[in-house]
């Protein structure tokens, strides 16, 4: 435990010799946005990105990715989520691996889908996986659904829920701006969304 702080702090220096381009200890809203797309910055702040430690990202932790508070998302910190979302899939991947195979098999997904929370059907979820193996794409893919699913608007009581699939973006057209449009919509006006899985 005492190892992993001091190689933290080395990491914080090693931040904010590089990025703290005014030298005054810490990382300003312009400084902090240019190390939003470097992968080992990001992995150093996973704690503090995870505010709640459920092992990923829910809508209330993007605000970490604004890092301007101007509520767009920007390139960088949109490359930021989604270096979050494969850090924490591979930290999902290692947790619930019990063979240590590199792969969640069906049975290893089931439990990792179950204990985590997800929403929709594991057993639809668990069908879409390719040759019977999630591998740490999959699960960054399902994670970055879970997300889209958490901010998107609420749903009037008796709406059906329609469940995710490990391999099709959830809406037409490019993902990536359907994702950047529902982010800005949420930080735009946070009290549209439910506040937790379909009912």
């Amino acid at each position: 435990m005492e190892q992993a702080t001091v190689s933290h702090e080395q990491a914080r220096k090693n931040f904010l010799a590089k990025y703290d381009l005014n030298h005054n200890g810490v990382l300003d809203t312009e400084e902090k946005e240019n190390a939003l797309d470097d992968p080992a910055y990001i992995e150093s702040e996973l704690d503090v990105i995870d505010a709640n430690h459920n092992g990923r990202i829910d809508p209330e932790e993007l605000a970490y990715f604004d890092a301007n508070e101007n509520k767009i998302l920007e390139p960088e910190e949109q490359v930021g989520i989604e270096i979050a979302q494969h850090l924490f899939a591979a930290r999902l991947l290692k947790q619930f691996d019990a063979n240590g195979n590199g792969f969640l098999d069906r049975n290893e997904f089931i439990e990792m889908f179950t204990q985590a929370s997800f929403v929709g059907n594991v057993y639809q979820a668990a069908g879409a996986i390719r040759d019977g193996q999630c591998d740490v794409e999959q699960l960054t893919s399902l994670l970055t659904q879970q997300l889209r699913i958490s901010l998107s608007p609420r749903r009037r009581p008796g709406q059906p829920f329609f469940g995710l699939y490990l391999t099709a973006p959830i809406s037409p057209g490019d993902p990536r701006q359907s994702f950047k449009a529902a982010v800005e919509a949420y930080w735009q006006n946070p009290g549209s969304v439910s506040s937790g899985p379909p009912k």
